[in-house]
């Protein structure tokens, strides 16, 4: 995005489970949105920091990513120069093809984007084919995740055998995700 943008949410994770922390921050433009955070979080007994960038367009179909984790030497420049085509540190990533949405493992930010994108109204359920930044592993897969709307800010995530209950604010954005939580919210901040 090259136009100016305006925080929405600001949000403070936090995971015993992960045993980590993030400040994360939603932002409007004129021609979408961008999802970016701070994550603090153990790797192989190392505590790293990972700063992400997520730009949406305006009907939250994912443009591009960068992850930089420097710690760990790793640098990541995603592109979906159109819906279905991924392209991952310039190499066209075929297996990914089909993928709408992108998904980083280790924050529940990026469940913003299918919950705005498939606008479900009741009780309504959408699966997604995702490009998932797997954490333990670092490498993305594509992966079939289903979204559930159980109410108004009500979500039920499931993937292979996972699945978690969501608590969302009015922006879409995670509260509380998984019961016990596996994140929850520090402290908020919304504007308009």
């Amino acid at each position: 995005m090259t136009d100016p943008r305006r925080p929405l949410v600001e949000r403070i994770w936090e995971s015993e489970l992960l045993d980590s922390r993030e400040d994360f921050t939603l932002s409007a433009g004129a021609d979408g949105y961008e999802l970016a955070g701070t994550t603090l979080i153990m790797h192989d007994d190392v505590r790293v920091e990972i700063a992400y960038r997520v730009e949406v367009a305006s009907d939250w179909s994912t443009r591009n990513a960068t992850i930089d984790i420097p710690a760990l030497a790793l640098n990541h420049q995603i592109e979906v120069p159109e819906p279905g085509t991924w392209v991952i540190d310039g190499e066209r990533r075929p297996d990914l093809d089909e993928c709408s949405d992108i998904d980083l493992g280790w924050t529940p930010a990026t469940n913003t984007i299918p919950i705005r994108r498939l606008e479900l109204e009741g009780r309504k359920a959408a699966t997604i084919r995702a490009a998932w930044l797997k954490w333990s592993e670092l490498r993305f897969i594509a992966t079939d995740q289903t979204y559930t709307r159980t109410g108004k800010t009500t979500w039920r995530y499931a993937s292979g055998n996972f699945s978690a209950e969501l608590l969302v604010d009015d922006h879409g954005v995670v509260l509380r995700y998984g019961d016990p939580p596996i994140w929850r919210e520090e402290e908020v901040g919304i504007e308009g």
